[in-house]
């Protein structure tokens, strides 16, 4: 509910950003024919807006941001902004038969301005009451919830349906699958017919964090949450968006092959293309293809020599994705998914599966190029053995498993972009400096 008036005061912004902008451009209140007549082609810039504050954060933790933070990335948001309204005003006029010049200038800043103080003060105007709850468990940092009381699990039973029965109004946060609380089910379940509401804590906690707790699992968690593995329809659905995604990126690696062979044979003059034996779906190992980001890799026997780095090169196209478009041929033939969890090397993966309790699972469905453990923070393994960390990937990758839906698809591929965006314009200050300059030089021509 909060995400969505947040949602509802951004797009008001927008629009009393654009009346006063307008009103500051023609030094007087604007009549409504002429304030309709922008309505439509700035409501294009609505939706790019919006997806600017999506890609940079600004829905993810809503009001937790300090003023310093609040006002950079409104910054980057603006100047990228700019640059797409430019773009849409001055390269597609005949789409929108609009030119607006200062106006545009006007609007930008004055978007930012009320944008600004609408985010700092948004906290205190949008005062939510949080549901009260009684937690039976550790005190943890639960999320979207007033703690009134916190009763530890291990305690008598007797002492837990004290509290909860001595409750006034709340929910009771509860461990369903702590061996303490199923002694007490039946009567857990007597206090539920009473008007007790009770929700699990292991839901509420993978919800928050969008991560399986692997502690929690076992066969009969796996015959519960599965099942969607099995649901054709969808697999087909999935199959279908990859082909069709894959055979439309075909001309951007046509485009883009003659740079990456030229920039890969000037610096060091070695292998463009690299490939790797990984683990595939249902435990079939294939050979996944990259664009050679590192030194001292030998391309034909899968091994890295003893003295390897990443050149320069080999760290752009690293930061921003394009080592992987050859992989488009394993989305093709069906190696790859575009949205999976993403395969490992052979030999760690079958480690892992001797080390870490159903690691296969993760087999269970086509690996991707990228995945909700890739998107969502986490410790990465870099290809090394690291137990700790891939259990915590694993537990990503079984959320993503449980959760399968076009939604959770849709969601990745946005949080892609994003970590892809951040990379190149919050990481590499010199793109962002290029973007600010170059906006800064052509309204400057305007004044």
């Amino acid at each position: 509910m909060r995400i969505l008036l947040v949602i509802v005061g951004d797009i008001a912004v927008f629009y009393i950003a654009l009346f006063v902008a307008l009103s500051m451009r023609m030094q007087t209140l604007v009549a409504f024919d002429f304030y309709a007549k922008h309505i439509l082609p700035f409501s294009i810039l609505v939706i790019l807006w919006m997806f600017l504050n999506y890609m940079f954060g600004l829905y993810d933790r809503i009001g937790a941001i300090s003023a310093q933070k609040l006002f950079n990335t409104l910054s980057a948001v603006s100047v990228l902004f700019a640059v797409f309204g430019i773009i849409m005003f001055y390269f597609l006029p005949f789409v929108f038969e609009l030119t607006p010049k200062v106006t545009l200038l006007l609007f930008i800043f004055t978007l930012f301005v009320i944008n600004f103080f609408w985010r700092l003060y948004m906290p205190r105007i949008m005062k939510f009451t949080l549901p009260k709850a009684l937690l039976v468990g550790d005190n943890e940092n639960i999320a979207g919830f007033d703690i009134v009381n916190v009763v530890p699990s291990n305690i008598s039973p007797n002492i837990i349906l004290g509290a909860i029965r001595g409750m006034s109004e709340g929910k009771v946060l509860i461990r369903f699958s702590d061996p303490n609380i199923k002694s007490i089910l039946p009567k857990l379940h007597t206090l539920m017919l009473g008007g007790v509401t009770f929700i699990d804590l292991d839901s509420v906690l993978e919800e928050q964090n969008g991560c399986v707790d692997l502690d929690h699992v076992d066969e009969l968690w796996f015959l519960k949450h599965t099942n969607k593995i099995s649901n054709r329809l969808f697999l087909f659905g999935k199959r279908f968006v990859d082909i069709l995604f894959a055979l439309l990126l075909v001309p951007v690696f046509i485009i883009v092959f003659p740079f990456v062979w030229l920039a890969i044979k000037i610096e060091d003059g070695g292998d463009v293309l690299f490939k790797q034996l990984r683990y595939g779906f249902r435990g079939k190992p294939f050979y996944i293809y990259k664009f050679r980001t590192m030194t001292g890799i030998d391309t034909q026997s899968d091994v890295k020599k003893t003295k390897h780095k990443v050149t320069k090169t080999g760290a752009f196209l690293r930061q921003t994705r394009i080592d992987e478009l050859p992989q488009i041929w394993n989305i093709l033939k069906g190696d790859l998914s575009f949205i999976g969890p993403r395969p490992e090397i052979v030999s760690l993966a079958k480690e892992y599966e001797r080390r870490i309790p159903f690691y296969s699972v993760r087999h269970m469905i086509r690996p991707g190029l990228t995945g909700w453990a890739q998107v969502t923070h986490m410790r990465d393994p870099h290809h090394k053995i690291d137990i700790d960390a891939t259990k915590e990937k694993l537990g990503y990758d079984l959320f993503y498993i449980k959760n399968l839906s076009m939604f959770l698809e849709l969601k990745i591929i946005l949080k892609t972009i994003r970590v892809v965006l951040s990379k190149i314009f919050i990481k590499t200050q010199g793109m962002t400096q290029l973007a600010v300059y170059l906006t800064h030089g052509y309204f400057a021509s305007l004044l």
